[in-house]
């Protein structure tokens, strides 16, 4: 072997090596300006064009270009969408996060349609020097290099504060040199469709390329390219030119086919576009000379005899002649010749040189697969495109899988002009060894997801289907009947008459019979199930104040707990509060908890409600959850404010600061208490007076028999008077626990007094008279959090303002210790399985007993259990109930309270008698 020839073939192998690694060590970020068709990307309605698909072509070309030749490239975007539209600090801050070399901005430019020009900026200081002389002596590079392949007037260097009147924010923030490229103008008519040839774009990258190598001091490219510009002198166009070439005035020659040729020798053709630019390139050249065809169907062929220098582009106008006698050719197929995979029910592209006349080609078209030696002809549809240049023919079923055919289109096929064509054209084309099978994209919903009774479920395709054969193939168990509709032939939605709650339903769409339209069918059987909430509504669970509650708080919190995850959206305009003089109140302080893993919705009346006023609290139907379940009816809550006005009395602890309360885990007798989640401390979020009160936060780690005592080591030592009153502000939480005082008397300790059950939410003066104290010498040390059976787990309270000597304005009609009013409580938990408790207020009546009856009834009033029959003196009730044994659904419980004649009832508690009726729900 040749020895010399091994050495040249080597040098060249390291000379590849050398240059594939021409940035190898650098770091580069481009920045295609703009993205994803918002306010600020330029569109031009006359070609079609945006800048940011232009910029994000010219972009991801040049990254190619870098990257192969070993840079590390940053791109501020791949994409054009919305969310890739960053901020412009946010482009250059990670520029300068990532340490890069230096920034490229990618944009074009526009103004008014007159102009086209070339022009890159750098950042300029206010002295009108450069922040980065690099960055000035790039933007001249970059001027002469995209100047040389684009077809625009002239270049322009420019410091963006002088020019502009104020720095460009992408280069604004910038640690390293910098340079926004603005190649040509895009809103002038002829350039706009010019940068609709993605080549042209991607010419530019190669400029921009050019340009980075000489910045860097590297290797210039060793190859150069040939492009041109193709036009038609006896045509003239119907839009602006004056801002751009002379020439731009001359119609460009759509469907152009140029052949390059070295030495006789053919060695690629290129095939224009139509969008009306008339643009052919030829790039990765080795210097030397070439020759170029440039054809089309209606012109006479012009030869160029064109020289080539490295790392340059030779610019080339090319004026062609008409020639109506010209015979039409074949320029292209889609397939290409021999193509193999093809889709089997891909269409057929024909692109000829010149306009066809419809009738005489398509009978001239022939399509045959030969299967076992038989020839079938294939049917299809014909339509036509670009001004009948362009023949797409669609089969009427798929072609067969892993199948030869071969198409022919014979010398029948005329021009417009009646010229045929000199020589049949055939090519041939393979199948794929399958179809391409019709899938279900998506499903609505997805599977295993689940929905309310009322929705709809939908199916996208990714193909065109046939939608009778759809609907035949469309199963659903269990059977429902409804009605499906179409948005087009790869969507329909099937609306169903009705759905039952609670519910499993599968669908299954039958893979042979629903057909694309190439009568393809899916692979295999699509099913997906879905499950329907156990619910058909939105519900309220508990809810604080009740339906004709008195005494309430005029610093109440209003309380609902719901029976789904609440749509926060829809919350506040479907709230209203009114006083008794029909007056809209402002709410405020809005807060969504959970309990039970349902929505808690809390707030209050942005002003302290009036005394003994009555107030309506509306809940709207627009209320929804965030499954779209929506309150059925507007539920409306009269309640009362309370008469008294209260008075502090002798605060002996006002919980400003810590005065030797202790969280819960140092308290003797806590217990059931999961201490990770408790604690007490002095909080600025709620106070009576000051401003602070003291927080209690509880977790109770079983079902029962919790105890959360906040322990104070030094008690306080108290004297009263046999007629005082005792008193604290409590924060209740509704969580149905019991809130107790812990103290000692003459050294024996740990006397209770149960003050009030936390069935409330918002302030409250919970008072008593001392004289419920085991004496009138006490040591008061805790405050006790007593678990109730059936009660929330968890809870929040806040204590204000620890007092005796509690003045009231009325308290002959405000005493704590007499039962002013029945009540009938929403049961709890609820919903419940199988256990619940109903608790229940008999009011004092003269000291005589009255007749209580609480019955359990279904959905249809039919009696399931009778809880309570007896008569029963004033108190607080409760009474379980086991519904072990019934089956899931809503019942109704129903308290009478009165004498067993003679006396009138209501439901407002107020006369000699109390009836009502409440709804539970048990859900297995």
């Amino acid at each position: 072997m040749n020895f010399n020839f091994l050495k040249i073939v080597f040098f060249f192998l390291l000379l590849s090596n050398i240059l594939f690694a021409q940035f190898s060590g650098f770091k580069i970020m481009v920045n295609p300006g703009h993205g994803g068709h918002d306010s600020d990307d330029r569109f031009i309605p006359a070609t079609g064009f945006w800048e940011s698909e232009g910029n994000l072509t010219k972009g991801l070309y040049l990254r190619d270009l870098l990257e192969a030749r070993g840079a590390e490239v940053i791109m501020s975007r791949t994409q054009n969408r919305t969310e890739d539209d960053l901020p412009l600090s946010q482009i250059s801050g990670i520029a300068n996060s990532n340490n890069v070399d230096y920034f490229q901005s990618i944009h074009s430019n526009g103004f008014q349609g007159t102009a086209n020009r070339t022009s890159v900026f750098w950042e300029q200081k206010e002295n009108g020097q450069p922040d980065f002389p690099d960055a000035k002596r790039a933007s001249e590079i970059l001027a002469d290099k995209i100047f040389e392949v684009n077809f625009t007037t002239s270049t322009a260097t420019h410091g963006d504060l002088q020019y502009l009147g104020f720095n460009l924010g992408v280069l604004r923030s910038l640690n390293m040199p910098g340079c926004l490229t603005e190649g040509s103008f895009h809103d002038y008519i002829p350039e706009s469709y010019r940068l609709l040839n993605l080549d042209y774009r991607k010419h530019e990258a190669v400029a921009i390329l050019r340009g980075m190598l000489e910045y860097f001091d590297l290797p210039a490219l060793e190859h150069g390219a040939i492009a041109g510009i193709t036009k038609d002198k006896s045509k003239t166009v119907s839009y602006n030119f004056s801002g751009g070439k002379t020439n731009d005035k001359y119609k460009p020659i759509n469907n152009i086919f140029a052949s390059l040729y070295q030495d006789e020798t053919f060695l690629k053709s290129y095939k224009g576009d139509f969008n009306n630019n008339g643009y052919f390139v030829f790039d990765s050249l080795a210097p030397g000379s070439y020759t170029v065809i440039v054809d089309d169907g209606s012109y006479a062929a012009d030869t160029l005899l064109i020289n080539v220098t490295a790392n340059k582009t030779s610019f080339k106008e090319v004026f062609l002649i008409s020639d109506s006698e010209k015979e039409p050719l074949v320029y292209s197929t889609t397939p290409e010749n021999s193509d193999s995979g093809l889709n089997t029910y891909s269409a057929l592209y024909i692109t000829f040189s010149r306009p066809m006349n419809t009738d005489s080609t398509e009978e001239a078209f022939s399509i045959l697969p030969i299967v076992k030696g038989v020839a079938e002809e294939v049917e299809g549809t014909f339509s036509w495109q670009e001004s009948n240049q362009v023949l797409v023919f669609s089969p009427s079923a798929a072609f067969n899988p892993q199948t030869d055919y071969q198409v022919t289109v014979s010398t029948k096929a005329q021009s417009s002009s009646n010229i045929n064509m000199i020589e049949p054209y055939q090519f041939s084309f393979s199948t794929a060894d399958q179809h391409n099978y019709p899938k279900v994209t998506k499903t609505l919903p997805v599977q295993g997801d689940s929905i309310t009774i009322f929705e709809n479920f939908e199916v996208f395709f990714s193909q065109e289907m046939i939608r009778e054969k759809v609907e035949q193939a469309l199963l659903i168990e269990p059977l429902v009947e409804g009605s499906l509709s179409w948005t087009n032939n790869k969507h329909f939605i099937f609306t169903p008459d009705s759905l039952s709650i609670n519910t499993v339903y599968t669908i299954t769409l039958q893979d042979s019979i629903a057909l694309n339209e190439f009568s393809v069918g899916l692979e295999n059987d699509y099913v997906f199930s879905f499950k329907t909430y156990n619910r058909s509504s939105l519900n309220i669970l508990e809810w604080f104040p009740q339906q004709g509650d008195t005494s309430i708080s005029t610093r109440t919190n209003f309380f609902f707990h719901f029976d789904g995850n609440l749509d926060v959206g829809t919350v506040v305009a479907n709230l209203s509060l009114k006083d008794e003089d029909q007056n809209n109140l402002e709410l405020d302080s809005y807060k969504l908890g959970e309990r039970n893993g349902t929505s808690v919705l809390s707030f209050i009346a942005k002003e302290e409600l009036g005394r003994k006023r009555k107030f309506t609290l509306t809940i709207l139907p627009g209320i929804k959850d965030v499954d779209g379940l929506v309150l059925e009816d507007s539920l409306s809550f009269n309640f009362t404010t309370q008469i008294a006005k209260y008075k502090s009395g002798l605060v002996f602890d006002d919980f400003e600061e810590d005065s030797g309360w202790k969280d819960p885990e140092f308290g003797p007798a806590t217990q059931n208490v999961d201490l990770s989640k408790s604690a007490y401390y002095i909080s600025f979020s709620e106070q009576i007076n000051g401003f602070k009160s003291a927080l209690l936060k509880y977790q109770f780690s079983g079902d029962s028999a919790g105890i959360c005592q906040v322990f104070r080591e030094e008690a306080f030592d108290l004297t009263f008077a046999d007629s005082s009153f005792f008193g604290l502000w409590v924060y209740g939480d509704f969580s149905f626990n019991t809130l107790e005082l812990w103290y000692d008397v003459d050294g024996q300790q740990y006397r209770i007094l149960e003050l009030d059950t936390l069935d409330f939410s918002g302030w409250k003066l919970v008072k008593f008279p001392v004289s419920q104290f085991d004496g009138s010498e006490i040591s008061l040390h805790s405050i006790v959090v007593k678990q109730q059976p059936g009660a929330y787990t968890q809870g929040t309270i806040y204590i204000d303002d620890l007092q005796y000597d509690v003045v009231t304005a009325l308290q002959k009609t405000d005493n704590p210790i007499i039962l002013t009013k029945f009540n009938l409580q929403q049961n709890y938990p609820n919903p419940f399985n199988p256990n619940t408790t109903i608790s229940y207020t008999v009011r004092a009546n003269s000291n005589s007993p009255q007749q209580v009856k609480l019955v359990v009834y279904d959905l249809l009033g039919r009696r399931v259990k009778t809880l309570i029959d007896k008569p029963q003196q004033a108190g607080k009730y409760k009474v379980a109930f086991d519904a072990s044994g019934l089956a899931s659904g809503v019942y109704y419980y129903r308290i009478k309270i009165g004498p067993s004649t003679g006396s009138g009832t209501n439901s407002s508690g107020s006369g000699s008698g109390f009836e009502q009726v409440r709804k539970m729900l048990l859900l297995r």
